[in-house]
């Protein structure tokens, strides 16, 4: 439930600082009234039938340095997103299931939670990876893993600010390339994966060419 709850207010929190930040216009309001209709509903039922997750992992967080825990959680995620992600765009079942992401070719922050529920799923597995094989790792990595990655991906489907793309992470225009065009560009925190195995288009912009599909 704890892990739920990071998640959920890591979102909503984000989603709702850029909606401010828009001006509050319909088409931000209007996403966030109907997520918040099914994700609070999920939330509650999430109390009822998930133990503390915590429990799982280390609390002694003295004997532990955070931070290469994270780097080391999100590193283990995002290559099992990456795959996932791909294998959405190259199987017929799970492209079915991944267009209804895609229905936003142009993305707010709200873009975010607009996924199948068995996507969903899959995709909180693939998030959760790195803390599963390891649980002795300190839980305080666990959440700022996955606040971080839902930062991330809030910030990523955003493109009102004029965030620019450093050290190698993905950033909005990263990632709409990516929805304009319906492939290449499919990491969701580091670009490497789209390098490494050529799937990183041909610059950030919608108007340019996939170097692989």
């Amino acid at each position: 439930m704890d892990i739920a709850l990071v998640a959920a207010c890591s979102y909503h929190g984000s989603c709702f600082y850029y909606t401010a930040y828009s001006g509050f216009a319909t088409k931000y309001t209007a996403a966030g009234a109907r997520q918040l209709a099914v994700h609070v509903p999920a939330l509650m039922m999430s109390t009822a039938v998930l133990p503390a997750a915590a429990t799982y992992w280390s609390r002694d967080g003295l004997h532990y340095n955070v931070v290469p825990w994270t780097l080391l959680f999100l590193l283990v995620a995002d290559a099992a997103m990456y795959w996932f992600h791909r294998a959405c765009h190259r199987y017929p079942p799970l492209r079915r299931l991944h267009g209804a992401h895609h229905v936003h070719k142009s993305t707010i922050c709200w873009s975010t939670g607009v996924v199948h529920p068995c996507e969903a799923v899959a995709m909180s597995a693939c998030l959760m990876a790195g803390p599963a094989l390891l649980p002795r790792a300190p839980v305080a990595a666990v959440y700022c893993t996955v606040a971080l990655f839902v930062l991330l991906q809030v910030q990523e489907h955003e493109g009102q600010t004029a965030t620019k793309r450093s050290c190698g992470l993905v950033d909005h225009q990263f990632h709409r390339a990516h929805h304009q065009r319906m492939t290449g560009n499919y990491a969701f925190v580091f670009c490497l994966w789209d390098v490494a195995f050529g799937t990183e288009l041909a610059g950030r912009r919608s108007d340019t060419s996939p170097t692989s599909s």
